[in-house]
């Protein structure tokens, strides 16, 4: 590989370590709160189905994690698995009755 592409590809790889350390930190504090998590595809806002628990029907499916809170081993693997995951939690009943509001401004005129 040439040096542009290989200096490239090394700070792609330090700044997916970075994320996944403070994704990692996120997740614990999280965990500790009694939030329910879940893989969310990277760069993205839906639940990454590779890494979702399969049902008896063999679909995968996130619902699980609403009766079992994923464990900080799981979330774990789950960036080891792949570092650029963003974390979901799930409000609700399933993170002690969590409630998030997210307001958005008009755009100024």
């Amino acid at each position: 590989m040439p040096e542009p592409q290989r200096a490239i590809a090394s700070l792609h790889d330090r700044r997916a370590e970075r994320h996944k350390h403070a994704c990692l930190i996120a997740a614990r504090d999280y965990i500790e709160r009694g939030w329910a998590l879940l893989p969310i595809a990277p760069g993205g806002k839906v639940p990454y189905n590779l890494l979702l628990p399969t049902s008896s029907t063999g679909e995968r499916s996130w619902i699980p994690f609403k009766h079992r809170r994923a464990t900080m081993a799981e979330v774990e693997a789950w960036y080891d698995l792949e570092p650029r995951l963003n974390l979901g939690i799930i409000c609700g009943e399933a993170s002690g009755g969590l409630v998030v509001v997210d307001y958005d401004r008009p755009p100024r005129d």
